[in-house]
């Protein structure tokens, strides 16, 4: 775990976490690709644009799926659309 939010405050609420795995950990453990209901975010560290999608193609449908990048990112990232389109119900990018 990479950082926990702070404590909940009352019945029925949670904490936010932020978990960190490498992408053959990711591609290995079905556990890591199961749906999480609440405030929690798995970040995958991949290698290689082949990395990239080899994670994308496994995601089952994912309720938002957000890119964090900068200009140097956008070539890369224009290859992504047709595989996220087909997992996320929305797509963010610098949000």
């Amino acid at each position: 775990m990479v950082a926990r939010g702070g404590g909940a405050a009352g019945a029925n609420q949670g904490s936010a976490a932020l978990f960190e795995t490498s992408v053959t950990a990711f591609l290995s453990d079905i556990e890591c690709r199961e749906e999480i209901f609440g405030a929690s975010s798995v970040l995958v560290r991949c290698r290689s644009q082949a990395d990239i999608r080899s994670v994308l193609e496994l995601l089952e449908g994912q309720l938002t799926i957000t890119l964090q990048l900068d200009d140097a990112d956008r070539d890369d990232a224009r290859a992504l659309p047709p595989v996220i389109e087909r997992r996320a119900g929305r797509i963010v990018v610098k949000g």
